[in-house]
């Protein structure tokens, strides 16, 4: 396969050689006429991809095959070979194959039809042999298909199988390719995340950033939104302004920012069909909040995660200001008072230094009351 990563855009391809003759059509005096077919099957999880065609009434889709090569024996190269495979009987169907979905075992599987170059599943090789006689050698031919992979490792896993129908070819495991080339191997993603915020002074302004990347490739199919649960703000704007600044491929840009439930905002994303944002990429983006007027010293860790591909991440802290949604204590790092005369009945200037630990704005509608006066009188 050519990609392991959750809901891509994944290309199998398959080679393959018969021990017999596998032709288009069998024809029969008494038992009518067969037509032989190919049959690629247990491909877990796959869903049928972007170059499906018509729907037929069972469900299954028409695919266009990306590539149909024979091996040449007499050259030793591989050639394209037009009409090699078939989705149907008919010549006009040639160069693909009809795929299938069983949603009860999550399994799909491919047939093709032999097309009218069906002498390529086995040829008769020239050369004479010891007895005089014409020696029958297998040749190999190559296809391609593609399909998307599902969002979440598939359990257990399984070989892919193939078959013959027609010419009876008993369905088996193929041999498979190790590693992230395995047939409908998907990798389990992981997710790191770090939040900040500007500020922790209470009613002031709070831009709440949010910077992530993925293990894996988060693909367009799968991955519409991005969530940050647990913040814990207290007072949240009706439409959170959310801007972008990251390294994206084209036309992956937010569409969309609310809040769901009280303290979760929920990104949501557009991208273009068959985009994707690549493994270790990052994404960043910020959303405004204003702070409440009481302090909060105790805030959950936020909750990052990408929904689509089940990807969820404790956020790390980022920056010196504290958690998104903790608030500091407004209490005064100096507060002085002197008097100009200690005389009775005798005006008097009292005069106050105040210096506060946060920032005092008029939204919050800060009164500053001193207290404990005794006996002065005020005209």
């Amino acid at each position: 396969q050519s990609s392991p990563h959750p809901c891509a855009i994944n290309t199998i391809t398959v080679t393959l050689s018969s021990n017999v003759p596998i032709p288009n059509v069998v024809s029969y005096a008494n038992a009518g006429t067969i037509y032989p077919s190919i049959v690629v099957s247990r491909v877990l999880g796959a869903q049928s991809g972007p170059d499906d065609g018509s729907v037929n009434s069972d469900l299954s889709r028409v695919i266009s095959l990306t590539s149909f090569q024979l091996y040449n024996l007499t050259t030793g190269s591989w050639s394209t070979q037009s009409d090699l495979f078939r989705s149907s009987t008919s010549a006009s169907a040639s160069n693909r194959a009809m795929f299938s979905f069983q949603s009860s075992t999550g399994e799909a599987s491919v047939q093709l039809y032999l097309g009218g170059a069906s002498s390529a599943i086995y040829s008769r090789n020239s050369l004479a042999s010891p007895a005089g006689n014409c020696a029958d050698r297998p040749s190999a031919v190559v296809f391609s298909f593609r399909v998307y992979n599902p969002s979440t490792p598939q359990s257990p896993a399984q070989a892919v199988s193939v078959g013959a129908l027609g010419i009876p070819i008993p369905s088996a495991a193929m041999l498979q390719a190790l590693g992230d080339g395995r047939p409908m191997y998907i990798k389990a993603g992981g997710l790191t995340a770090t939040v900040s915020q500007t500020s922790s002074s209470p009613c002031q302004p709070n831009t709440v950033t949010v910077t992530m990347s993925a293990t894996v490739q988060l693909w367009s199919r799968c991955v519409s939104k991005v969530t940050v649960a647990g913040l814990g703000l207290a007072n949240w704007p009706a439409t959170p302004t959310v801007a972008l600044t990251a390294r994206l491929p084209s036309n992956f840009q937010t569409s969309t920012a609310n809040v769901s439930i009280p303290g979760t905002v929920i990104v949501n994303f557009s991208l273009s069909s068959g985009n994707y944002l690549d493994a270790g990429q990052t994404l960043q983006f910020s959303f405004g909040v204003t702070n409440p007027s009481f302090a909060v010293a105790t805030v959950p860790v936020p909750q990052v995660a990408v929904p689509g591909v089940g990807l969820v991440a404790s956020a790390q802290l980022a920056g010196f200001n504290g958690w998104p949604g903790s608030v500091d204590q407004a209490a005064w790092s100096k507060s002085e008072i002197w008097q100009s005369s200690p005389f009775p009945s005798a005006a008097n200037q009292i005069t106050v230094t105040l210096r506060p630990t946060v920032d005092l704005v008029p939204t919050c509608g800060v009164v500053v009351t001193i207290s404990n006066l005794a006996g002065a009188c005020f005209g």
